[in-house]
């Protein structure tokens, strides 16, 4: 029944049980059809969705149940599943709800083998691993059981939002990779971004690398981010073409009328002027007069953000200007570009004024996790019998979590751990506010052995004697009042004498059981067996002469007498048919004593005190 109702529960492993709040579940039979793929059952997806701290989340999970289920019980055979029913759940990450799609979350394999639930909320529990108890209630042959299963679902740390940028996987154990992306865009305005993510590390994009963090610490991850403009602030001319001249020998700055020209040297007086994209002027330079390239222009603090901007170099005449080019400035970029062209090159200057900074700043923390700790078997065996127990415990720790055969025990949370099952057996641990976790093992697995059946005794009245149907393999040792019987190591005890007898059993792992006592009575109180032989003893008591009496002893007589344990302390024979016969007992101690008269195959038992 476990491995059947289990496909009905682990859909809910990280979900709460207020189930008001979700939307129905959506079916989806096709992710697991046909069902007579999965005789043990199946949900989809598998695994369960990881849960994202603060994000939303909305799944719908879809299972299939078997009908049927083989018990491996001769006669029982296999057996139809009516319903199960989800019971209880607890121990779940907080935030979270589930809705079923029937009734009372009952589900009736025989008449339809699909279901689902949807899971919705948003959880704001620490990221981690969370065990999960889950109840179910499952029917079968008319019987309803309740079976509990552990199971685990894990949140992981949700994005770190502070206004400038977005930061995921913020915190870890001895190692962290952390991402970033940066939030504030001021397009069209430039934007620029400075990181410095406090692991020696800096970057100006937007959307970084990956930060690897692998020293437990404290790291803060600031970016600046500034909104501004972009200026041209300065324009050079490293060469020109001869546009500007009209004769090779002469330039255009000429006296009026009689034709002298004004530029002895042979250089023009050049000029810029700057456009913006719908062609209106925004700029123009100071005159260079009278020079040849090189020339530059600074200071100029023009806001380009708008562009595309272009430039047209003149030479200026008198009587009228020279054109000589005119160039885009397309590179949009902070820094000094180049343009050239017909013969004429030169640079201009781009710079950054921000007009808004932005600074915000996120801790990265990495914690280490603990060494291992250290499990001491307190007993310092790892091998006993049904009924005993072993203690084990950690060395010292914040929390603690022990497993049973790498399931976590519910509520097994202290620092010792009392151990009575066969099992491999470890703990996990956290130390510090990071709750990293470290797990150990014990070093040898605990094995629990089993204890022989319980003992049966009875009288067998034929033989005289208790006996045991039972004994199988295991070692006896028969009990008289408490006490062992020296050498009553059969699977029977002849002769018994009154009194409290058991028989124990020590198999091959030296694990004992007991009988429950078995009070024999003995005869001369009650006639039992083959008691047949009539003799009268006095006085009785006596003080350690006895008188003894034989009616129709017909053979020689053997009188024996016996402790209460069962040891014979005296024995005489005794010649046949005499009526009286004094036997001396005054070796033996004060107490009560059984004797036994016998002749041939008869034999008579009374009981005797001796003062």
């Amino acid at each position: 029944m476990k491995k059947v109702l289990l496909l009905a529960i682990v859909l809910i492993s990280g979900i709460n049980m207020a189930q008001a709040q979700c939307a129905l579940c959506n079916i989806d039979s096709l992710a697991l059809s046909p069902a007579s793929n999965y005789p043990d059952g199946a949900l989809y997806p598998d695994p369960f969705p990881t849960v994202t701290q603060g994000v939303a989340y909305d799944t719908s999970i879809t299972y299939v149940m078997p009908k049927s289920y083989d018990t491996g019980i001769p006669g029982v055979g296999v057996v139809n599943v009516d319903q199960v029913q989800i019971s209880s759940v607890s121990g779940l990450p907080s935030g979270l709800q589930w809705s079923c799609n029937v009734p009372n979350c009952t589900f009736f394999p025989q008449q339809n083998q699909y279901g689902c639930v949807r899971v919705c909320g948003t959880s704001f529990a620490p990221p981690g691993t969370y065990p999960i108890t889950i109840t179910v209630l499952g029917t079968a042959l008319g019987v309803q059981q309740p079976v509990v299963f552990d199971l685990e679902v894990d949140v992981v740390q949700g994005a770190v939002n502070t206004g400038s940028f977005v930061a995921n996987n913020t915190s870890g154990c001895d190692t962290v990779v952390a991402s970033f992306e940066a939030t504030i865009d001021g397009t069209p305005n430039p934007t620029t971004y400075a990181w410095d993510f406090g692991n020696g590390n800096t970057s100006t994009s937007k959307v970084p690398a990956d930060q690897t963090y692998t020293t437990p610490g404290t790291y803060p991850v600031v970016l600046e981010t500034n909104i501004g403009n972009l200026r041209l602030t300065d324009l050079s001319l490293s060469s020109i073409n001869d546009n500007w001249e009209n004769i090779p020998t002469e330039c255009d700055d000429i006296i009026p009328i009689i034709n002298i020209p004004q530029c002895t040297n042979g250089a023009p007086d050049l000029l810029i002027r700057v456009y913006d994209a719908n062609s209106n002027l925004v700029y123009t330079t100071s005159e260079k007069t009278n020079q040849l390239p090189p020339v530059s222009w600074s200071g100029i603090s023009i806001d380009i953000t708008n562009g595309p901007y272009t430039i047209q170099i003149y030479d200026i005449d008198v009587f009228g200007e020279d054109f000589i080019a005119t160039f885009s400035l397309t590179n949009l970029t902070v820094g000094t570009h180049s343009f050239s062209g017909n013969l004429t090159s030169g640079t201009y200057t781009f710079v950054f004024v921000p007009t808004a900074t932005y600074t915000d700043t996120v801790n990265v923390e990495v914690y280490e996790t603990p060494a291992p700790p250290v499990i001491t078997n307190v007993d310092g065996i790892n091998s006993f019998c049904q009924g005993d127990s072993v203690m084990l415990t950690s060395s010292a720790a914040d929390t603690y979590q022990w497993l049973k055969d790498g399931v976590e025990i519910l509520d097994a949370t202290d620092s010792s751990l009392v151990v009575k099952e066969t099992g491999v057996y470890s703990v996990k641990i956290t130390i510090g506010a990071g709750g990293c976790i470290a797990e150990a093992l014990v070093a040898d697995t605990i094995t629990v052995n089993t204890n022989p059946a319980v003992p049966n005794v009875s009288y067998q009245a034929s033989t005289d004697r208790l006996v045991t149907n039972n004994s199988g393999s295991n070692d006896r040792q028969w009990y008289y009042d408490g006490q062992p019987i020296p050498g009553a190591i059969d699977g029977f005890y002849a002769n018994p004498i009154p009194g409290d007898y058991q028989l124990e059993y020590t198999n091959g792992a030296g694990c004992k059981t007991i009988s429950p006592v078995f009070t024999y009575t003995g005869v001369g109180i009650v006639n039992l067996g083959n008691n047949t032989l009539d003799f009268q003893m006095y006085p009785n008591p006596t003080n350690g002469l006895v008188n003894i009496q034989l009616n129709n002893a017909t053979e020689t007589v053997v009188c024996n007498v016996y402790n209460m344990v069962g040891k014979k302390v005296f024995s005489q024979q005794l010649s046949p048919g005499f009526d009286t016969k004094t036997v001396d007992l005054n070796a033996l101690n004060t107490g009560i004593y059984i004797v036994e008269m016998v002749s041939g195959t008869e034999r008579g038992i009374q009981r005797l005190i001796v003062n």
